[in-house]
């Protein structure tokens, strides 16, 4: 190889292990990149995995939560049904009074 200008033997060698130097440098810096780069995706994929997992978890109790949410409004209509109906103290007073007198009159109480 001819260089533009005047370089020793001893120097072309020294240069060429500099060179050799440099690149296997570069080799070992791309390498680590890589690797790094390559166990990042690794554990980003891990975790959406294992995200998606709960995902399809919390999917397939969907029905099971359906059913008791379906459960829970029937229990509160019941519940409900034990209330005195009116808005106001007076009109839930008079419904007391009925409910009272038809209890009575069922058990033939005066």
């Amino acid at each position: 190889m001819k260089l533009p200008f005047n370089i020793s033997e001893r120097e072309k060698k020294y240069l060429i292990i500099a060179g050799v130097a440099i690149v296997l440098m570069l080799l070992y810096q791309l390498f680590s990149w890589y690797g790094n780069v390559k166990a990042n995706v690794e554990d980003i994929s891990d975790m959406k995995w294992t995200m998606l997992k709960k995902q399809l978890n919390r999917l397939s109790k969907k029905d099971d939560v359906e059913k008791r949410a379906k459960a829970f409004v029937q229990e509160l209509k019941i519940q409900e049904k034990t209330f005195l109906s009116g808005n106001k103290p007076p009109v839930a007073a008079a419904t007391l009074q009925k409910f009272l007198k038809d209890s009575a009159s069922s058990l033939a109480i005066d």
